[in-house]
Parts: C-alpha cells; sequence; structure tokens
C-alpha cells in the first residue's frame, strides 16, 4: 500500500508540474497579484518551470532564486521554488517558500497543495500525526477555496486512510472520482477502504 501511496505522490507532483506549465502558457498574472505582467520576466520563469519539469531540481532552485532575487512576490516563482525543495527533500526551504507565496496570495491552491505535501512528507519521515492533522488542515484550507480540487481531494483520502478514517477516506475518494472518475489509483484505494470498513 505504501508503494502506491508513494506512486500517487509522484503522479500527483507530475499533474501538479502540467497543470502549472499550462497555466504559465494560459495566464501568468492570475498567479502573482502583486507584481504585474509588465515587470516579471515570464521567459525566466518558463525556463525555470522546464527545468522542474526536466526535474534538473538544481537548475530550478538556482534558476528560482536568482528569479526571486529581483521578485521576491513572484509567487509562481515561490511554488516552483517549494517543488524542487521537495524534490532534493529540503522541506525547510520549501516551506519558507511556500509561506512566501500564501503571505503574498492567500487563496493560491498550489500552495496549499505543497504546503500539505511537506506536512505529510513529515509525518511518514517521522511517523508523526500531528502533521498529518497539519496536511489536513491545510487541505480543508484549499477547499474551502476550491471544493473540487481533485489534487487536494486526493491528497485528504491518502491521509485519511493512513490514520484510519475510512468514512472520511471514502467520502473524499467518492468527491475525487466524482471529478475523475477514471482514476486507476482512486479506484484501488477505494478497495482498499471498502476492505477495512
Amino acid at each position: 500500500m505504501l508503494k502506491k501511496i508513494y506512486f500517487f505522490i509522484c503522479k500527483v507532483f507530475l499533474i501538479g508540474i502540467l497543470t502549472f506549465l499550462t497555466a504559465i502558457n494560459i495566464n501568468c498574472a492570475e498567479s502573482d497579484k502583486s507584481a504585474t505582467s509588465e515587470n516579471i520576466d515570464f521567459s525566466r520563469v518558463e525556463a525555470i518551470a522546464a527545468h522542474l519539469k526536466n526535474k534538473e531540481y538544481a537548475l530550478a532552485i538556482s534558476g528560482a532564486k536568482r528569479h526571486l532575487s529581483q521578485y521576491p512576490e513572484d509567487v509562481l516563482a515561490l511554488n516552483i521554488l517549494a517543488e524542487a525543495c521537495i524534490a532534493t527533500d529540503d522541506l525547510t526551504a520549501a516551506r519558507q517558500a511556500v509561506q512566501g507565496a500564501l503571505a503574498v496570495q492567500p487563496n493560491d491552491l498550489w500552495a496549499h497543495r505543497l504546503s500539505a505535501r511537506i506536512y505529510k512528507i513529515e509525518a511518514d519521515k517521522e511517523s508523526n500525526n500531528e502533521k498529518l492533522d497539519l496536511a489536513l488542515r491545510e487541505i480543508n484550507k484549499g477547499l474551502a477555496i476550491d471544493a473540487n480540487d481533485y489534487k487536494l481531494l486526493s491528497e485528504a483520502a491518502m491521509i485519511y486512510f493512513q490514520i484510519g478514517d475510512m468514512s472520511k477516506a471514502k467520502e473524499a475518494i467518492n468527491k475525487a472520482l466524482n471529478i475523475k472518475p477514471d482514476d486507476d489509483f482512486l479506484k484501488s484505494l477505494k478497495e482498499d477502504v471498502l476492505r477495512k470498513k
């Protein structure tokens, strides 16, 4: 089961990157209300995102830091930095980047997802259910912004399953499957939940 959860986290991570890259191409201005499109070098941000997508984490981190030295409130760059830091297991730097993003834009869903993921990773490393509670709080903040966020619902389902709350796990799975009915991981998790009930 842990292997399934690990692969799901990787899948969610990749979906997040693809969603991010799509967001760059569609509308970058929405990701940072404090910095205007006139003063941000989006080609640099796209290059940093490409490093992240290609798993060139050191390049993504150095590029994001360089960009943030000029545009410290660029939420998109802060989230890229957090993703790359998570991938390199620098959770302290990831948390700082996420906190920076949420300070600028409290309703940024990507930052809430990242914050929840950091707490989840810390909980797994430390066998600390208090961190799982913090991850769930972060997920609920994100769901208060968008109750149909598939990624947040999926993360919630995994955490509820992990802490043994099968009723809430099933509820989150069903909501996520209503949004993305073909998700094989969630179907498998739902079967596991039903077996444990």
